[in-house]
C-alpha cells in the first residue's frame, strides 16, 4: 500500500481506454499454481487460466475482482471497487466511450473543472441565447397561466435552474 504522503504527491490521471474485462466469479483452486497461474471462472466469458501471481497482491483471492485484457494483450487484475468506479460497461461495439475529458466525480480534476471560469467558445453564445429565449417564452406562459402561488414560484425557479445547468453543460463540456 502506498503511503498517503506519496499518494498525494503523485500526479492524478483519468483513464479513457477501452478494455475487455469480466468479473471473476470462482476459482478452481484456493491459490495460484507453482507457476503463478490461477484457474478462474468469469461471469460472462469462458473459463480462463491466468498468470496473475505478480498482479494480485500476495494473500488476496482474485475472486470478486476483474480480469482485465488491454488492447495490446496485457492482462491484469483489478479490485471490483476500483474497477467499477473507473469504468462503464459498454452495451455494444458501437456504444460511445465516456468522454475522456469528464473528470471522476469528487476528484480534484472534477472540483477544478466545476469551479473554473469557462470562457465562451465560438458558437456557444448563440446556444445560450436560444435556450434563454425558449425558457423566457415558457416563463411568460407559466406567469400568465398559473395563479400566484408557491408552486408557480417554484416552477419559475426550477426553469431558471434548468437553463443554468443547460448553459453549464455547454460551457463545461464543449
Amino acid at each position: 500500500m502506498v503511503e498517503n504522503q506519496q499518494e498525494t504527491a503523485l500526479p492524478e490521471w483519468q483513464s479513457h481506454k477501452r478494455v475487455r474485462a469480466d468479473k471473476i466469479v470462482a476459482s478452481v483452486s484456493e491459490s495460484p499454481s507453482m507457476t503463478g497461474h490461477w484457474d478462474l471462472e468469469c461471469g460472462e466469458s469462458v473459463p480462463v487460466s491466468l498468470h496473475l501471481a505478480h498482479r494480485v497482491p500476495e494473500g488476496v483471492n482474485p475472486v470478486g475482482g476483474y480480469y482485465v485484457l488491454y488492447e495490446d494483450g496485457y492482462e491484469s487484475w483489478s479490485p471490483a471497487k476500483a474497477f467499477e468506479a473507473g469504468n462503464v460497461k459498454m452495451l455494444g461495439e458501437d456504444a460511445p466511450a465516456p468522454p475522456p475529458s469528464y473528470p471522476y466525480p469528487g476528484s480534484m480534476a472534477d472540483i477544478n473543472h466545476r469551479f473554473t471560469y469557462h470562457a465562451p467558445k465560438e458558437g456557444q453564445p448563440a446556444k445560450y441565447d436560444l435556450l434563454r429565449s425558449h425558457a423566457r417564452a415558457l416563463a411568460q406562459n407559466i406567469n400568465n397561466l398559473c395563479s400566484e402561488s408557491r408552486e408557480k414560484s417554484l416552477a419559475l425557479t426550477k426553469l431558471e435552474e434548468a437553463i443554468m445547468w443547460a448553459n453549464a453543460s455547454i460551457a463545461r463540456n464543449e
